[in-house]
């Protein structure tokens, strides 16, 4: 196969290198990710929630939806200035 040919004859450095930036790009796919969702502070703080509750706690989507809507729930009141 042609590829493989031009991949062996390749030489060690730049097979290193091109592996190294094979290992950055889930990096730079969770950076363009976060990026879009994290506008404000406050969003990093659910996003790290959420994912504590996931990987620590093991709970599923429907729990933390519950969580969400009571949280979304509780700014919204305050918000409009009511009492929670």
């Amino acid at each position: 196969d042609w590829s493989s040919d031009v991949c062996s004859d390749l030489p060690v450095q730049v097979t290193d290198v091109l592996q190294i930036f094979a290992n950055m790009l889930p990096l730079v796919g969770f950076m363009l990710l976060m990026r879009t969702l994290v506008k404000k502070d406050m969003d990093l703080i659910y996003f790290v929630l959420g994912f504590v509750m996931v990987a620590v706690g093991g709970l599923g989507m429907i729990p933390i939806v519950i969580v969400a809507l009571a949280i979304a729930y509780i700014k919204y009141q305050v918000a409009e200035g009511k009492e929670v």
